[in-house]
Order: C-alpha cells, then structure tokens, then sequence
C-alpha cells in the first residue's frame, strides 16, 4: 500500500500468517529463490493447466511464464534474464499442437541457456512465409494437403570447436544438416510425385562454413525451406532439441507437445476431469534433471578419463611383472 508505504506478505492458503513490513526493508530483505524448472506456455490457462497435469515433485520449483501468444522481442529477452538468474534451471517448452506453436518451440530452443557450453551452440529461427494464390487454389482443390500450404523457413547456425579437430568439427555440423534434410524428404512424396516440384521438397540454400573471430569454434549456417506440415515441423523440432542435448550432454530444455488433436494443455486437463497425468501419458514431465555448468561436465569427462588410463596403465603394469 503506497499509501502507507508498507508491503503485507501472507501465507499459504488456509494459514492466518500475515507480515507488515516497510518498503525499504521489503527491497533489501527478500532474494529470489532459484528454481529447478522454467515452463513457458502461450497462454496463462495452459500453465495453469500444465501445473495441474503435472504438479511439482517434492522439493521442486518452478517458474511459470505464459507470452499470451506469439511472443515479442522484449518477452524473449525477459525470457533470456529469467534463465540467467537461474543457470541450475531447466527450460520447459510447453506450447500448443499446432503449427504455430511448434515454430515457437523451435525458436525457443535458440535462447542461450547459462549452463551450455557456447562453442557447442545450435540456433534455430524459423519462419513462415504464407501461400501464393496458386497455392491455396491447389489446396481448396485437395482438402488433404491443407497442412502443406505456405513454406517454412528454417535460419539454422551450428557450432563445434576447433579444440577436438577441425575436419571432426566440419563433418559433424554438415553431416546433421545432410541428415535432416534427407530425413525430411522422406516425406516428399505425401505432397507431390513430381520429384522435381520445389515447392513441395525440402530444399537447402547459402550453407556456409567460417571460423569465430577468436578462433575457438567452426560456425556452419545454412537455410532450409519446406512445407508447413505438422510432421516435418515435428522431425525438425525432434532432431533439433536432441542434437542439442547430444552435443551439450544433459537435457537443458524439455519439449512438452501436445499432438495436433489434443490441441493445447488446457484441453487435456478438460478431458481427463481435472486430473494429473499418469506415468505413461506422453506429456508427463519426469524428475527435474540436475542441471550443470558445462566447464562441471567437462572436468568430470577428463578426470573419467585420466583414471581410466591410470587403470589401463596398472593393469598392463601387472600383466608384464606375472
């Protein structure tokens, strides 16, 4: 009450506790609490929802943010400075099923998260361009093809460092990007038998291959455009967030994707009464993972293998004295 100049604190529901304390002391007097978990969700009723389908495990934090939409620049920066107030915390991507909720998760997973080694850094950015009048008369025309109208545009930049080689770091960045564009055209032929129709394939352009200014790590960039289907938007996704997990070795960020048919969290909660998941339903969060500094992970790698070469050494010692 500003009025007064005081804060009132209360406690949990059902608790007669109540605090009055003056503003200056409030300031100086309370620290945020890290958390475990960050859930960001497109809209406040589905973080409701999510927390009611999930709720915390013991001893677990969260914090909750919903964008009420497609988020804004100023929202994805208030995202970054939540997730460097707490590097321990891992990043929970909980938007809709459709499409445009699985380009959000996709642009989600190019924030910097403070515990990720940045020479091992993958930055997706994808886009939607929408259909040419051509384009949509072919799809009045064929009912089943409405999820292809319109083209994505995926921006992708994949690093590796120089340190472990840089004929090492060049081939694994180019042989992801051949993988999942090869993985996509798998799907081709659900648009189209012309092979040769561009519109209908996924194509790459402009790869490029450069050093960082201080010469740690080998960046590969390259675009990639393909239909704007839910399946190819969720190979993306998938093969994107586990190569992400892959290269930083631990599982910075969780996807929790509702299918095109459950549409959103909020409608899950409707069809199961109000009722937390079980064990086996696809969207169960499971316990928090332990959430380290990368230069944490790294040392404990050297030290495995330093003892398992101090090991190999003894026991070769042994064999060559019998």
């Amino acid at each position: 009450q500003d009025t007064k100049n005081v804060v009132f604190l209360y406690g949990e529901l059902g608790e007669e506790k109540h605090v009055i304390l003056p503003i200056e002391q409030a300031k100086t007097g309370f620290y945020e609490v890290p958390v475990q978990r960050i859930v960001i969700s497109e809209s406040a009723i589905d973080a409701i929802s999510l927390k009611q389908l999930n709720p915390e495990q013991a001893d677990e934090r969260r914090f909750y943010v919903a964008t009420g939409g497609q988020p804004g620049g100023k929202q994805v920066a208030f995202l970054q400075e939540i997730l460097n107030r707490n590097p321990q915390a891992q990043l929970v991507i909980a938007q809709d099923g459709d499409n445009a909720g699985l380009r959000f998760a996709v642009n989600y997973l190019a924030l910097d998260h403070p515990s990720e080694n940045p020479e091992m850094k993958i930055k997706p950015y994808l886009t939607y361009s929408s259909p040419t009048n051509q384009q949509t008369k072919k799809t009045e025309e064929n009912t089943e093809n409405q999820e292809s109208v319109g083209t994505n545009r995926l921006n992708l930049e994949l690093r590796y460092p120089l340190a472990l080689g840089a004929r090492k770091a060049q081939e694994l960045n180019e042989g992801f990007i051949k993988d999942l564009v090869e993985d996509m055209n798998l799907f081709v032929k659900r648009y189209s038998t012309d092979l040769n129709d561009k519109e209908k394939k996924i194509n790459e352009f402009q790869r490029e291959t450069m050093l960082d200014e201080n010469m740690k790590y080998m960046i590969t960039r390259t675009i990639i455009h393909f239909p704007n289907d839910t399946k190819l938007l969720t190979k993306a996704l998938n093969r994107i967030s586990d190569e992400i997990e892959k290269r930083q070795e631990q599982k910075l960020f969780q996807i929790v994707r509702p299918t095109r048919q459950q549409k959103d969290l909020n409608d899950v909660l409707r069809e199961r009464n109000g009722q937390a998941l079980p064990p086996s339903h696809n969207l169960k969060l499971p316990a928090p993972p332990t959430i380290k500094p990368y230069q944490e992970i790294q040392k404990s790698k050297q030290e495995e293998i330093k003892n398992a070469e101090s090991q190999g050494f003894g026991q070769g010692k042994n064999k060559i004295g019998f």
